[in-house]
């Protein structure tokens, strides 16, 4: 990530984000729609350095809190998917920046759990 990380990013109080990564799997932040390729095309770039490669079918792309649709993105002739929600880590993220769609669920699993499936 050292090799992309000053390309993109995005600023949340005093800290700059670049990047979330867990496991095999990352999400990348740019603040810039514009820069999408640009960002996707540096990350797989840093990632071959170390033998590994991104699986294009499970890329997902989405636009958060910005109010302008996800536009598609083509990458060595395979178009990543654009999604208006996601689950990442087991939390639905909802492209309105809100997280009421994930309190809703949570509090419907919390119920179920103690009332029980009946």
């Amino acid at each position: 990530m050292r090799h992309c990380s000053g390309c993109f990013g995005v600023d949340v109080g005093n800290f700059h984000l670049t990047d979330i990564n867990y496991a095999d799997d990352a999400v990348l932040f740019t603040d810039d729609p514009t820069k999408w390729d640009y960002v996707i095309r540096n990350f797989e770039a840093s990632a071959a350095v170390m033998g590994l490669h991104t699986n294009w079918h499970k890329t997902k792309i989405q636009n958060i809190g910005n109010g302008v649709a996800a536009r598609t993105v083509h990458i060595d002739n395979q178009a990543i998917e654009t999604v208006s929600r996601f689950t990442y880590l087991g939390s639905d993220i909802d492209s309105d920046g809100y997280s009421y769609p994930e309190i809703h669920r949570r509090l419907g699993i919390a119920r179920w759990l103690h009332y029980g499936s009946t």
